[in-house]
């Protein structure tokens, strides 16, 4: 079981993504983003941003991966948190519907980054873990690539009705 730290701010995807991590047998915590940080030594507290709206401070060490999305709600965004992240060692799949934004956390120090849809439908498949998080092999990557590539695809519509299916479970969803 590893701790796992989900900042998005689309509550269908976070949601999604916290279940698929759950289930796998990962502690999760999900913010919508971050306010402020300060440098320890060792690591980064981040002044996060809940779901209800409150503020919770998050000791990075603590977790071992992150998804992170690459715009969020509160002052610091995806690729800058990816950069503090990583000052603490947490591994990072950066998470973007824009493919710049992917780019821009892969220069900062994630360890991959694809779109959305592409990361829960990953989760799913089991074509993305946390160990892929964690420490990526090519073939891992180059599976990832070739899903995000082809993912409109006929050969993916199963998998892409499935992924729609979870993500639309969340929508209107109050808690």
């Amino acid at each position: 079981m590893k701790n796992i730290l989900v900042i998005e701010d689309s509550k269908p995807f976070a949601k999604a993504i916290k279940a698929l991590l759950e289930g796998a047998g990962h502690q999760v915590t999900w913010l919508v983003g971050a306010n402020s940080h300060q440098i320890t030594d060792g690591g980064v507290i981040l002044v996060g941003l809940t779901d209800e709206g409150k503020t919770q401070d998050i000791d990075c060490r603590q977790y071992q991966a992150a998804f992170v999305d690459g715009q969020l709600k509160g002052n610091i965004q995806g690729p800058d948190l990816v950069k503090l992240l990583v000052q603490s060692k947490v591994a990072c799949c950066g998470m973007s519907s824009q493919s710049d934004m992917n780019e821009e956390m892969l220069t900062f120090g994630a360890t991959m980054a694809y779109k959305k849809p592409v990361v829960v439908a990953g989760l799913m498949s089991a074509r993305l873990s946390v160990s892929a998080v964690l420490s990526p092999t090519r073939s891992e990557l180059s599976k990832l690539a070739f899903l995000e590539r082809r993912f409109i695809s006929p050969q993916f519509e199963t998998l892409r009705d499935q992924a729609d299916a979870l993500l639309t479970s969340y929508i209107g969803e109050d808690k």
